[in-house]
C-alpha cells in the first residue's frame, strides 16, 4: 500500500489487485449527527416550498431522528445540550408540517411527545417558544372580563384532521398530554408574566369545547384512547 494522500480530515491509499488495477481507498470521520441534522435541514427547505410535496422517504427518516432525541432525553436528560441543535429544529419541523396541504400526522405527534419531554424540565421555555411559533391556543381579544376570543393555534387546525375517520389519535392524545404538563408547570411557577393567564385559559377552553364536548362520539381504532 502507498500513501496517497494525509490531511487534518481524510486518509487515503492506493490499493491494487494482483492484475495491476489500482485504486484509491478514503477513510473519512463522519458524524452521524451531523448527517441527522442535514436530512432535518432538507425537510425543512423542501416543506417552506409550497408547491412540492415532501417524498415519504424523507418524512420516514426525520420521524425516526426525532423520536430517537425524544428516547434520549426521556433516558438521559444530561444529554439535552448535546441534543440541543436538534431539539431546535424540531420546533421548527412541527411549525412548518403544520402549514403543508398534507401535514404528517405521525411526525408531529412525535415532535409534540419529543418537547412533552423538555415540558417537563422547562415548561416556561417550552411554553413560550410554542406560543412563538403559534403552535398553542392563544388568547386576540378581551372583550369583557367574561369574554374570551381565541385563536385554536397550529394545534387545533391539525386536531380538525387529525386521523378521525380511521379512529387513530396520536397527535390528539400528545397534545392534550402536552398542554396539560404544560399548564400543570407554569401554574407552580412563579415567573410567569401576568398576561399569560388569558392565554392559559385559550388553551383550557379549547380543549373544553373541542375535546371534551363529543370526544366520546368520535370513532376509535383502540378503545383505551377514549379513556
Amino acid at each position: 500500500l502507498t500513501k496517497q494522500a494525509n490531511s487534518s480530515w481524510s486518509d487515503g491509499v492506493l490499493d491494487g489487485a494482483a492484475d495491476g488495477n489500482r485504486w484509491v481507498v478514503w477513510q473519512v470521520p463522519y458524524s452521524g449527527w451531523h448527517y441527522f441534522l442535514l436530512l432535518i435541514d432538507q425537510y425543512l427547505y423542501t416543506a417552506s416550498l409550497a408547491k412540492e410535496a415532501i417524498p415519504q422517504r424523507l418524512t420516514l427518516y426525520v420521524t425516526a431522528i426525532v423520536r430517537l432525541v425524544e428516547r434520549l432525553l426521556h433516558n438521559d436528560w444530561l444529554l439535552s445540550g448535546l441534543l440541543q441543535p436538534l431539539v431546535d429544529r424540531i420546533y421548527l419541523v412541527l411549525q412548518r408540517s403544520a402549514l403543508t396541504a398534507s401535514p404528517p400526522i405521525e411526525l408531529l405527534a412525535a415532535c409534540v411527545q419529543c418537547i412533552t419531554v423538555l415540558a417537563r424540565h422547562d415548561p416556561q421555555k417550552v411554553w413560550f417558544t410554542l406560543q412563538q411559533i403559534g403552535f398553542l391556543p392563544h388568547r386576540t381579544a378581551m372583550a369583557t372580563s367574561e369574554s374570551l376570543f381565541l385563536e385554536v393555534g397550529h394545534v387545533g387546525q391539525l386536531l380538525a384532521v387529525a386521523k378521525r375517520p380511521q379512529g387513530r389519535y396520536n397527535f390528539t392524545l400528545a397534545s392534550l398530554q402536552l398542554i396539560a404538563l404544560l399548564l400543570k408547570g407554569l401554574l407552580t411557577s412563579s415567573e410567569v408574566p401576568s398576561p399569560v393567564p388569558s392565554d392559559w385559559a385559550a388553551c383550557l377552553a379549547f380543549v373544553i369545547h373541542e375535546v371534551f364536548v363529543d370526544f366520546h362520539k368520535w370513532r376509535y381504532y383502540n378503545l383505551a384512547d377514549r379513556e
